[in-house]
């Protein structure tokens, strides 16, 4: 051998860069966004519009920042698989965390140990569901990907260091919109003053701002609160403010440990465990303990920042909304079951679940329940009910009203697919496949939705009155032909007539039945058993066993008649041991509130006494239908 090749220096095995532990961690990544986030809760929260159509591309190109939004549309589109979407938003943290770590590593100072705090506040972000991640984290991602461009130009002789400059910044800004262009503007003035040590070069970096804040906000007439809001929630703000600063904080992070300890200062490293020092000797117990410590606090302060911004009821919401757009009935009820209040458009679709497993009058209260709350709001409660709403009084026969809520959704929040599908199928019902054929030739432009829609249109062809669509028929033979024309509408006024033009409308009797007892008529829901009767039932339903038997007690003189239903065995033994729980506790409504809740939250009851009960949604998730 020769000298040459005796005196290199071969690195030794275990001297090599491990590859295991950020595989691991993408992995890690996976699986927590597919089975803790839920990707297709993103997709009903906050998906935008998106349509494969030559106008939609146009439109999107005719405005700075249009190509990303366009991208990102798509992008968010995968949420609706889980798995597509969790891999997908995985690459995408994969890749901002690489472009990272390659623009920090060319500052110095040891800020590259910091290249997973940018993907882990996105990842941050998408657990909020309510900002647009997509198009926030794609757009960070061209901005530093630009900056290690500019920086590798910068570093090389031959005057392009300015050309690329403006060529990157103006492509930026026009493919990516503003606040990219804003944030590769800044860093790369940064990163001339703290990097290169050249004053004037930052300088004339930052004189770009001029035309940018001209340009943006006087040309254009942009609002920065109106763009603040689309970030959503305050939490949200917050996360976004601190993706976009940390790429300024880390330039002068390194910036300050050049001047403090001269450019040739290199971070001391811990050694690792069960490797070997720059002498060859194994790194100290003490050392390999204190690093994993460092780890162990790293990893803490990680989850304690999830826990600090995540809310389970907020992503419950959204599961809810997401199973309820799939028929997946039992898929609302699991999702609703960590709920302790519900908001209205989920509580819309979790009665419709209940409906659905045959439980509405039986299980109502294992959910929780409030006095003064409706079965079913109007739009003074918001535009947010109007998509559940639509869907719940179509499936009631009340197609009229449907259509208006439709109607309502598409004006307040776009052509969203789930706002579509019940204006197709309202046009079915109604007769008018003309009408329908518009809104299922915009479906087939939607992605996941496009295989459904052209089924839809093939039926047309082969019978153009719809019938053969699954659905249309049995709502027909339901339809209700009177309108009702007030804003504020009582619910009973809109589920009578669907029983007098149809006594066989399960769904009204039901929601009927259910409404009078949240609103506490328990005389009302006892004279009205003739229905359950008149179904074929045998058996009360345990919501309107537990009303019989409250009205049998406060009316001893006067028995319900049942129409011979028979109660169930386990309810009156139990509504005694409620009378003698009550009695015992006296008048001390609060205490007694509280000592009665474990026990009987989820009765009929409870809820008459104090109007509100806490549920126990848990106990009765998985009961199917009696």
């Amino acid at each position: 051998m020769s000298a040459r090749h005796s005196n290199q220096a071969v690195p030794p095995p275990h001297a090599r860069p491990a590859l295991w532990w950020p595989v691991a961690l993408a992995g890690g990544v996976f699986l927590f966004v597919r089975l803790v986030l839920d990707p297709p809760a993103r997709y009903a929260a906050s998906a935008p519009v998106f349509f494969f159509r030559e106008d939609f591309f146009q439109q999107q190109l005719r405005r700075p920042g249009g190509p990303l939004a366009f991208a990102a549309a798509w992008l968010a589109q995968l949420d609706y698989g889980a798995w597509l979407g969790a891999l997908v938003f995985t690459a995408l943290v994969a890749l901002l965390s690489l472009a990272t770590h390659r623009v920090l590593r060319g500052a110095g100072g040891g800020v590259e140990r910091a290249w997973a705090v940018p993907g882990y506040v996105l990842l941050l972000l998408y657990a909020q569901y309510d900002p647009p991640v997509w198009e926030l984290g794609v757009g960070v991602l061209l901005a530093v990907v630009a900056l290690a461009a500019w920086s590798s130009l910068a570093a090389r002789p031959g005057g392009w260091q300015w050309p690329g400059f403006l060529v990157l910044a103006t492509a930026l800004f026009g493919v990516a919109g503003p606040f990219p262009g804003l944030l590769f503007i800044l860093v790369a003035g940064l990163h001339a003053l703290v990097v290169q040590r050249k004053w004037r070069a930052a300088v004339i970096c930052w004189a770009a701002l001029v035309p940018w804040w001209f340009v943006v906000f006087v040309a254009q007439s942009n609002d920065l609160r109106v763009v603040m809001q689309s970030w959503g929630r305050a939490p949200s703000v917050i996360l976004v403010a601190l993706v976009y600063g940390f790429f300024p904080i880390a330039m002068l992070a390194s910036g300050r440990s050049s001047r403090w300890f001269g450019s040739g200062f290199t971070p001391i490293k811990l050694p690792a465990a069960g490797r070997s020092t720059m002498h060859g000797r194994p790194a100290s117990r003490p050392a390999a303990r204190w690093l994993w410590a460092w780890r162990a606090g790293i990893g803490g302060l990680a989850v304690a920042g999830f826990l600090l911004t995540f809310s389970v009821q907020h992503r419950a919401g959204w599961r809810i909304q997401a199973a309820a757009e799939r028929g997946d009935w039992q898929g609302v009820l699991d999702a609703a079951a960590p709920l302790r209040t519900i908001p209205l458009p989920a509580r819309l679709q979790i009665n419709r679940a209940l409906f659905h497993t045959g439980r509405l009058v039986s299980d109502l209260f294992t959910f929780p329940q409030q006095t003064g709350v409706p079965l079913l709001p109007s739009l003074s409660d918001g535009a947010s009910v109007c998509v559940p709403l639509s869907e719940t009084l179509l499936e009631l026969g009340q197609v009229n009203l449907a259509e208006h809520y439709a109607q309502e959704a598409v004006e307040a929040w776009g052509e969203r697919p789930a706002a579509l599908w019940c204006l197709a199928q309202i046009n079915l019902v109604k007769g008018r496949p003309l009408a329908a054929r518009v809104y299922l030739n915009v479906l087939r432009g939607v992605p996941f939705h496009r295989a459904k829609a052209a089924g839809w249109l093939r039926a047309l062809e082969q019978d153009p009155t719809g019938l053969s669509v699954d659905g249309v028929n049995a709502i027909r033979a339901l339809q209700v032909r009177a309108d009702t024309v007030e804003r504020f509408f009582p619910v009973e006024s809109l589920l009578r007539p669907l029983l007098q033009a149809n006594r066989q409308n399960r769904m009204a009797a039901e929601y009927l039945m259910a409404h009078l007892l949240l609103t506490h008529q328990t005389a009302r829901a006892v004279e009205s058993l003739g229905l359950w009767a008149d179904a074929g039932e045998t058996t009360l339903p345990r919501s309107l066993a537990e009303a019989v038997l409250l009205f049998d007690h406060t009316r001893g003189n006067r028995p319900a008649a049942l129409h011979g239903l028979k109660l169930d065995d386990r309810t009156a033994p139990r509504f005694e041991q409620f009378v003698e729980a009550l009695r015992q506790n006296g008048d001390q409504m609060t205490l007694t509130e509280q000592r009665l809740a474990a026990g009987f939250g989820d009765t009929y009851w409870f809820y008459d006494v104090f109007g509100r009960n806490p549920g126990r949604a848990g106990v009765t998730l998985h009961r199917g239908r009696p």
